[in-house]
């Protein structure tokens, strides 16, 4: 039995203050994270556990917990 990959990207969507979830290979958006003002940069953590999410409007970085969709901090 072979186990399935998942694969995720993390898209900033500015016009709505969220990280937006999207599954490339099936090309729909999976959930949507509110995470600040003017979200602008997205980085993934190397584990894959964390995404560091900067907004350009409150001048913070948000943390988001992928196995939760949780903001963390």
């Amino acid at each position: 039995m072979r186990a399935e990959m998942t694969i995720h990207a993390y898209v900033a969507s500015i016009r709505t203050g969220q990280v937006l979830v999207v599954d490339p290979l099936a090309g729909v958006v999976s959930a949507a994270i509110g995470v600040g003002v003017l979200p602008f940069g997205v980085a993934v953590a190397p584990d894959g556990s964390r995404v560091y999410v900067t907004n350009f409007g409150g001048n913070d970085v948000s943390v988001v917990d992928t196995a939760t969709g949780a903001v963390t901090g």
